[in-house]
């Protein structure tokens, strides 16, 4: 079996402000050319073979934070971010779902002795629901030229996930 993955280009732009010696804020904006990443070719073997029609949107993503001193050994984080959805409606389908997607994360170091840091950490990666409509098509049937209905939209539905995480180091 092999695979072609052709990663797109993408430009990005990121900014650190020391805007006191005990705060520090960021940001940043990445685009990606998802839209030159028209189909995906998976060869089987030989004889057999896939190919899945893309037709990606580009995609962009906003990230901001945002970094705070509180003590000598107590420095406490925030951040949010922001990624665009890239997969079109007439596209979507349970393998190549995406939608608009958005980060809130806090943590907390503590520098305990020496070179020594522990640091905890929580983050709620959310997407709002995405409707993707049933779209049917009247086509005539290959064989008997008779019209029948056919679902444009592999998954139609409504989609929407939240995801929590903590770490610990």
């Amino acid at each position: 079996m092999t695979a072609n993955f052709p990663w797109p280009q993408w430009a990005a732009a990121g900014i650190a402000i020391a805007v006191t010696p005990r705060l520090d804020l960021y940001g940043g904006f990445r685009w990606t050319d998802w839209s030159a990443f028209n189909e995906l070719k998976i060869t089987l073997t030989e004889i057999a073979s896939t190919v899945d029609k893309l037709n990606l949107s580009d995609g962009i993503s906003v990230h901001a934070g945002a970094a705070w001193q509180l003590a000598n050994r107590v420095m406490l984080r925030g951040g949010f971010s922001y990624d665009s959805n890239t997969v079109p409606d007439k596209v979507a389908s349970r393998a190549y779902l995406d939608m608009d997607k958005f980060t809130l994360a806090v943590g907390v170091s503590v520098r305990l002795w020496g070179g020594w840091y522990t640091d905890l950490a929580y983050e709620v990666l959310f997407a709002p629901p995405r409707d993707v409509p049933d779209r049917i098509v009247q086509q005539p049937n290959a064989v008997t030229g008779v019209l029948q209905d056919v679902h444009v939209n592999q998954s139609p539905g409504k989609y929407s996930w939240t995801m929590h995480s903590i770490a610990l180091a």
